[in-house]
């Protein structure tokens, strides 16, 4: 039987159309890129970085401007870091 890592990730958007990301109520730590994913927004440059770690988004929620996102990856796949 497989046994699961889960992490959350919110994003929490501002009037204007800006946005914070935070990994288990942490702020995020956003890799820097170069090449096409360099101008992308801090929320895809995050997400494409869990995706090269091994997390698969299972879930996303929302509550006005605040976005939940649940990622899950097979326990022992690497660390929980988001």
């Amino acid at each position: 039987m497989n046994q699961w890592d889960y992490l959350r990730v919110e994003v929490k958007y501002g009037e204007l159309g800006s946005h914070a990301c935070y990994v288990d109520g942490d702020p995020a730590d956003i890799p820097v890129f170069e090449g096409v994913l360099a101008t992308r927004p801090d929320r895809d440059r995050l997400f494409h970085d869990l995706g090269t770690r091994g997390w698969e988004l299972v879930s996303c929620a929302t509550l006005g401007r605040n976005w939940e996102y649940m990622f899950k990856r097979q326990r022992g796949a690497g660390t929980h870091n988001g």
